[in-house]
């Protein structure tokens, strides 16, 4: 992966992080989640670096706000899909301060056809159990990523993870159609490495469509059966969905850089969490990239 690869990825990041707090700036209540994710493409807009559309479709436009209630047990983000059409940003679902806040982006590259996934779980309320849980689920997904090592395969560290999930007493819940297996903790970015079949599929592309179908099906998951390595130059996700019993899934979109023998993760959170004022999940942020 050369340098601009690696830049790349990171800013795209650092653009959907960047707009996701801007939008919180101007946020109106009632905030709706549908009109929620409308500021927030607009605000992605402000970027000609980027298609105007996320590559993950459904939901529309690549972008994920879902507000859970706890009266049902957060049940809008506790979900295995984010797909299905109940589950698109609503007109009718209103941020509450108890809420858990359910947050996705998928940005493109125009030039680079690279991807820049951002997401996470944000939680604003009074509920000490749950403050906890998510700085939970942010340390073990730092602790997976951290697991990764150049040589080791997907399969190994997926393995890794759900042994480091069953340690802390958390499941794993996300259902992956365009997945053998049907589920997994991430995938690779595609056209990150340079031995990536994508960059052959992503030539005759013609218009944004074939572009994501490219994208979609060049992905290699973290799964049970992977056997691709880790390699040298390369990009890759963690993004494990993680609940118990008792309290709701929780998720923190990271992305792996491997890159001259060093593994960096990147994330692009810091300026929510600080508009946020959530100290406790900042101090256990890596510097992002």
């Amino acid at each position: 992966m050369n340098s601009s690869i690696y830049r790349c990825i990171a800013d795209l990041k650092q653009m959907a992080g960047q707009s996701f707090a801007n939008t919180l700036d101007d946020w109106p209540r009632p905030c709706s989640e549908q009109a929620f994710a409308q500021a927030w493409r607009q605000n992605l807009s402000r970027h000609p670096q980027i298609f105007e559309d996320g590559w993950y479709m459904p939901p529309p436009h690549g972008l994920i706000t879902l507000f859970g209630k706890p009266a049902d047990g957060y049940s809008r983000v506790c979900q295995s899909s984010f797909r299905p059409q109940e589950l698109w940003p609503s007109p009718d679902c209103f941020y509450d301060e108890e809420d858990l806040f359910a947050a996705y982006a998928s940005p493109v590259h125009r030039e680079s056809n690279l991807i820049g996934d951002f997401g996470f779980t944000l939680y604003a309320g009074s509920s000490p159990e749950l403050q906890e849980h998510c700085e939970r689920v942010l340390h073990i997904s730092l602790e997976i990523a951290h697991c990764a090592r150049v040589g080791m395969t997907f399969a190994e560290l997926y393995s890794l993870a759900m042994d480091c999930a069953r340690q802390q007493g958390l499941s794993h819940d996300i259902y992956s159609p365009s997945d053998q297996t049907l589920s997994n903790i991430g995938h690779s970015i595609p056209l990150s490495w340079p031995t990536d079949s994508t960059h052959q599929a992503i030539v005759g592309a013609q218009n944004f469509a074939e572009i994501v179908e490219a994208i979609r099906v060049g992905r290699k998951f973290l799964n049970a059966v992977e056997s691709q390595p880790i390699e040298e130059n390369m990009a890759f996700t963690i993004e494990p969905r993680f609940s118990t019993a008792t309290l709701p899934q929780v998720w923190f979109h990271l992305t792996v850089i491997v890159q001259q023998g060093r593994r960096q993760i990147v994330h692009g959170f810091r300026p929510a969490l600080e508009k946020l004022h959530q100290t406790r999940l900042l101090k256990l942020l890596p510097r992002d990239c």
